[in-house]
């Protein structure tokens, strides 16, 4: 019979590398991350007052991808000029047109590039707007910290020769060690709540998978509305922490004490799974939330130190939960039943 002991000492390294696991299953959030908008950039794009009085003309900059969203009312004409002053897109009322033969169309992927001079439209869209990359948006490298730079397309609006235009501002890379110590101190924080309440333990984790689950919501969905690029993956990634953060909400109502540790210890991995790809936003100045810069960063703080503690702390409390059967009493030693065999007396005697 193996030893209770012995059971408990191979059922701990099961836990810990089942929550090891957990960040391990999860690559998908990270390779998602990578090909999602940006989250925090080093510089912020803007449109000049000049371009914005343009009438019938709305420029967006789509900072993600340091796109450029044109919108132009009809009936105005409007043509957007490549980088060796040809037609490139063409605005009008009957939809947007791109130029077969403009290398710049092709450059940006709006068009196949085909052979052959002069201008050729294809319809792109019959709406009135059109999103593309254009690499003119690109910010100077040897723009410095606070300084201020140029962007300009040329156009013509109407017939006549006009521009888009604005600025480009390099933000400032916020200071790190606040943030480091902010971590510091949380975690600290969970580590002295776990030790001297240990009967309270398993509430904790519930209220840290909780915290996590809601600071990875706060997160994504400040990332998610605040750039137009979002894609359905990031509104999926919105959808699995929201249903996360209820889960860990009914969990503290629950009395399923092993459920809650497994739900609790899930909760953790993901939420710090899926804000690990947003941790740029501590090392860029500027970012793209709908949320302060502060406050999104806090967020991803929450998510990534709370998840991370969750799951730690699962791999304890349910260590503490593992029952331990009593040894089993000893078996009294069995005595031989074999009858004795009795000496006959011996015959005679003194006479």
């Amino acid at each position: 019979m193996q030893h209770p002991a012995r059971g408990r000492a191979l059922r701990v390294p099961a836990r810990v590398l089942i929550v090891i696991g957990g960040f391990l299953a999860f690559p998908g959030a990270a390779a998602a991350h990578s090909g999602a908008p940006t989250v925090a950039l080093d510089f912020r794009l803007r449109v000049s007052q000049a371009t914005r009085a343009l009438r019938g003309v709305r420029p967006t900059i789509v900072d993600g991808d340091r796109g450029l969203r044109l919108e132009v009312d009809p009936p105005t004409t409007l043509v957007v000029l490549g980088d060796l002053q040809e037609p490139m897109i063409r605005f009008d009322s009957r939809g947007v047109w791109v130029n077969r033969h403009s290398p710049t169309a092709a450059g940006a992927k709006l068009i196949r590039a085909t052979a052959g001079d002069g201008v050729s439209w294809s319809l792109a869209s019959r709406g009135h707007g059109l999103r593309w990359h254009d690499h003119r948006l690109a910010p100077p490298t040897d723009l410095r910290s606070g300084a201020v730079g140029r962007w300009s397309i040329p156009v013509e609006l109407g017939g006549r020769p006009a521009v888009l235009a604005g600025t480009i501002v390099r933000v400032s890379r916020p200071s790190t060690w606040p943030w480091a110590v902010g971590a510091a101190v949380l975690a600290a924080a969970v580590a002295g709540a776990a030790w001297r309440l240990p009967k309270d333990r398993a509430r904790l984790l519930v209220v840290l998978g909780a915290l996590a689950a809601f600071g990875a919501l706060a997160a994504s969905t400040s990332f998610a509305t605040a750039d137009e690029i979002s894609g359905p993956g990031e509104w999926v990634e919105v959808g699995v922490v929201a249903a996360l953060l209820a889960l860990a909400l009914v969990s503290l109502r629950r009395p399923w004490s092993s459920l809650r540790i497994w739900a609790a210890a899930g909760i953790g991995v993901v939420a710090a799974t899926f804000s690990v790809g947003s941790l740029g936003v501590f090392v860029h100045g500027y970012v793209i939330s709908t949320l302060p810069a502060a406050a999104a960063r806090l967020a991803v703080l929450l998510a990534v130190v709370a998840g991370m503690a969750t799951a730690l702390l699962s791999v304890s409390v349910g260590i503490e939960r593992i029952p331990v059967q009593p040894a089993p009493a000893a078996r009294p030693p069995v005595r031989s039943k074999r009858k004795s065999r009795r000496q006959p007396p011996t015959r005679g005697g003194s006479r």
